[in-house]
């Protein structure tokens, strides 16, 4: 990946193994990650703060 590392990453997964091995692999590469478990959870963050780049699940239950 080649980002710039002071960027923001939503990483948004209903799955939590699948959430967790890419937002451990995203932090070891030195990306500040913030996480949310499901589509709802993701949209609150969205609507608190600033994102630069969000990475989603596109078939959660409840929203998609």
């Amino acid at each position: 990946m080649n980002l710039e590392k002071n960027l923001s990453l939503l990483l948004i997964d209903d799955e939590e193994v699948i959430h967790d091995s890419i937002g451990d692999f995203l932090r070891e590469q030195g990306y500040q990650v913030i996480s949310a478990y499901s589509g709802e959870e993701g949209l609150a963050l969205l609507r608190e703060r600033a994102i630069d780049i969000v990475i989603t699940d596109i078939r959660m239950p409840g929203i998609d």
